[in-house]
């Protein structure tokens, strides 16, 4: 992972959550595809979709040539 900014926090957490995402991470390691996974608040869910599409990978390798991969990410978002 090159680069993966914070969740922002919804309003009215009170308790930390995780959101399960599944990300397609294309040849130039940008996010293509998010798809929602399990989570422990409904509340968090939104905020995490957001910010997947801002992550940055180093894309997975196939025959020493990039190519597109899946990857599953756990974010952690606590209330501040």
């Amino acid at each position: 992972m090159i680069y993966a900014p914070a969740a922002e926090v919804p309003r009215g957490l009170r308790k930390p959550c995780r959101v399960e995402v599944k990300m397609l991470v294309d040849k130039n390691g940008k996010i293509q595809d998010a798809q929602l996974g399990r989570s422990t608040n409904d509340i968090c869910n939104e905020s995490a979709m957001t910010v997947a599409k801002k992550y940055k990978f180093k894309p997975e390798t196939r025959d020493g040539k990039p190519s597109d991969s899946w990857v599953l990410v756990l974010m952690d978002i606590s209330p501040n």
